[in-house]
């Protein structure tokens, strides 16, 4: 990182550019720290029960009041 100045006072900053995530993937199947397939993963939803007679939904509400 570089520090510019003006008249001794920090005025600005230049930085490197962060890598995507596609990037930085890469990166670490390149160092040897990850395997990849090259398939999507599939998303998977969270399972949340409500204890109890009421919903979710109805807890929420209740919970905002």
């Amino acid at each position: 990182m570089v520090v510019i100045a003006e008249r001794g006072r920090p005025v600005a900053r230049l930085a490197p550019i962060r890598p995507t995530v596609e990037q930085r993937l890469e990166e670490l199947i390149e160092a040897g720290l990850l395997e990849w397939n090259d398939q999507g993963m599939t998303p998977s939803m969270p399972e949340i029960e409500a204890r109890g007679d009421a919903t979710v939904a109805e807890l929420l509400l209740e919970d905002r009041e």
